[in-house]
């Protein structure tokens, strides 16, 4: 749906391609990513819509052994989003994916 907004403000989209021509723009479009909203503002400035109240909120889940934990957070303190990502960065002793529901995985190399 990004890509037919984007079509009808005289805009594309990067990595989505030409929409097709056949699908009209909705009363009504609820993004599933706020992201959305801003690549479209940021390749169409004529695009600016009327609400953009958040409706929805999903949460991350965030699963690992053990011993991984561990290696990225000390015994008794709580795994950070930046220890994740430096982790990610170095490539050190975990690999990391995404699951069927989405969920990031991680395990040992």
């Amino acid at each position: 749906m990004a890509g037919v907004v984007a079509r009808e403000h005289g805009a594309g989209l990067v990595g989505l391609g030409e929409p097709n021509r056949s699908v009209q723009v909705p009363q009504v479009w609820v993004p599933d990513s706020s992201m959305w909203r801003l690549r479209l503002q940021a390749q169409a400035p004529n695009f600016q819509p009327a609400d953009t109240t958040s409706i929805a909120a999903s949460p991350v889940v965030l699963a690992m052994p053990q011993p991984i934990a561990t290696g990225l957070a000390p015994a008794g303190t709580a795994v950070t989003w930046e220890s994740v990502v430096r982790r990610m960065q170095t490539g050190c002793c975990a690999t990391f994916g995404m699951s069927m529901t989405a969920t990031l995985l991680l395990s040992r190399k």
